[in-house]
């Protein structure tokens, strides 16, 4: 009876040692399956959602499974791989959701449609993209923003400092070129613009100018208001627009955060598939002139609340806030050019705008200058003397104007001069150095030649001022900044025949109003 006891009491030991190792076992088994539970809520395939099998993959990443949009992947921790630093990634490895390798985000794909915002000559990129591909800002086949190949983020083969949508080591903002600011020029060559003055009850629709535009292939367009079909028409077809805020608007935008903020919302953030440049916040204001001396007080502060409402929206990266002055009207001195300085009376007004453009990152000042105005009106900038070395009975003022001279004709210490228009820039260069903004670029906004209605305004002059323009900007800087571009807007593409001045101020335009040109001309010249 005793041994059958130790019998059975033998038997009881082994059962109850078998089914502890089992649910051990079973223990074990359930937490290589189930492993650490993060509070997702769904089943996927047998586990919680986000759950994982025993490997290198931080919560969110299963062996076999795939975040939404990510193919082919190798595990990591999320956006990370093989010592890059958070979100830098290696091509075709660890993307967020969206990003594949052969699948991109809307608008990511090499040779597919491209977004607006373009650069060295080819339409419908994004801001900072080059190389025909239609990226998000520093997307490259399934990276994070702006990072490549174990970089910080935002930086490309191992260069630090780079914008979003960057390539090659180059510091660029969105929709400029090869190193530069918004609006700056280094050397490469820019797009010359056109304004589109419309003081004119005989022009073609908005509609038919922009497709006017477009057919020529000119890049960048100057509204001087909100133009609302103008606006329209610009969506998605790359040209770089320069909106004015016009005059008349100034004060109440100047007076009320909440008014620049609708004003941005109507004229801007409704549009943000047209590419926007620049907003300049009025045209051509000075306290030194009577028919715009009662906006100048409103200049500044409206800048000020349009920069606010622009950075509010998240818009800040793709334009500029900024304004346009009349060289002629703001200078005391323009010539010699080294002699530029800004008139006592207005310094302080444009002081304070020098300083806003600076704080800004530099944002280039705007200047409308006219040739044409300082010949006829035989301003100092093309000096009268030069009658007097003319050959052969030529005009060597017309020729000073009209860039059809090749050799120096004024010289100003180390620098020689063979056309008012670069005498003229760096006048106005000269003027900011004096007033701390020696950092500025400066931006022609309006320049031209009338083809009727004055002195030496005829459609033969007109085209040879025009072109000689083109063929200037697009090659040379001027003698005070040579390897600087100067980016340049060609008044104007219509007539305007009720503008109520002299005569000759009605036939600024490129073409006729039935959209002929009145002579021929190339926006891409070489």
């Amino acid at each position: 009876m005793r041994s059958r006891i130790h019998v059975l009491l033998f038997l009881l030991s082994l059962l109850c040692a078998g089914f502890l190792q089992i649910t051990s076992g079973s223990r074990l088994l359930n937490e290589q399956q189930v492993g650490t539970q993060l509070p997702c809520g769904q089943q996927v395939a047998g586990q919680q959602a986000c759950n994982q099998q025993p490997s290198d993959q931080q919560p969110g990443v299963q062996q076999g499974q795939q975040q939404p949009g990510v193919q082919g992947q190798q595990p990591q921790q999320p956006g990370n791989q093989q010592g890059q630093q958070p979100g830098n990634q290696q091509q075709g490895q660890g993307q967020q959701p969206g990003n594949q390798q052969g699948q991109q985000q809307p608008g990511n794909q090499q040779g597919q449609q491209q977004q607006p915002g373009n650069q060295q000559g080819q339409p419908g990129q994004q801001p900072g993209n080059q190389q025909g591909q239609a990226q998000q800002p520093g997307n490259q086949q399934g990276q994070q923003p702006g990072n490549q190949q174990g970089q910080q983020p935002g930086n490309q083969q191992g260069q630090p400092g780079q914008q979003p949508g960057n390539q090659q080591g180059q510091a660029q903002q969105p929709g400029n070129q090869q190193g530069q600011q918004p609006g700056q020029q280094g050397q490469q060559t820019q797009p010359v613009g056109i304004c589109h003055g419309t003081f004119a009850d005989n022009q073609p629709s908005s509609q038919e100018a922009v497709s006017l535009v477009q057919s020529t292939g000119i890049r960048r367009f100057r509204l001087y208001g909100p133009d609302h079909n103008a606006l329209q028409s610009l969506r998605n077809t790359g040209i770089e627009v320069v909106l004015g805020v016009p005059n008349e608007q100034l004060q109440s935008i100047a007076s009320s955060q909440n008014n620049a903020n609708q004003w941005v919302q109507t004229n801007v953030q409704n549009y943000q598939d047209v590419k926007f440049r620049f907003i300049v916040v009025g045209n051509g204001i000075t306290p030194a002139h009577d028919q715009t001396s009662q906006f100048a007080q409103f200049v500044l502060p409206a800048m000020q609340n349009i920069q606010n409402a622009i950075s509010a929206c998240g818009l800040q990266n793709k334009m500029r806030v900024t304004t346009a002055i009349d060289q002629s009207e703001i200078l005391s001195q323009s010539y010699p050019p080294s002699q530029g300085q800004f008139r006592p009376e207005v310094r302080q007004f444009i002081d304070p705008i020098i300083q806003f453009l600076v704080n800004n990152n530099n944002v280039p000042l705007l200047v409308n200058l006219h040739p044409y105005f300082s010949y006829v009106h035989n301003k100092a900038d093309i000096p009268p003397e030069l009658e007097s070395s003319g050959k052969g009975g030529q005009h060597p003022r017309l020729e000073y104007a009209t860039f059809q001279r090749s050799d120096a004709i004024v010289q100003d210490g180390q620098l020689g001069y063979t056309n008012v228009f670069d005498a003229m820039v760096d006048s106005v260069h000269s003027a900011l150095e004096k007033a701390g903004g020696s950092s500025l670029d400066v931006v022609v906004s309006e320049i031209g030649w009338p083809t009727a209605g004055g002195d030496a305004a005829s459609v033969e002059i007109a085209s040879t001022h025009n072109n000689k323009l083109i063929d200037h900007v697009l090659n040379n800087g001027t003698p005070k900044r040579p390897q600087k571009r100067i980016e340049t807007y060609i008044f104007n593409l219509f007539d305007e025949n009720k503008r109520d001045s002299e005569e000759f101020e009605r036939h600024w335009g490129v073409f006729w109003n039935n959209k002929q040109a009145k002579y021929q001309i190339n926006f891409q010249s070489q």
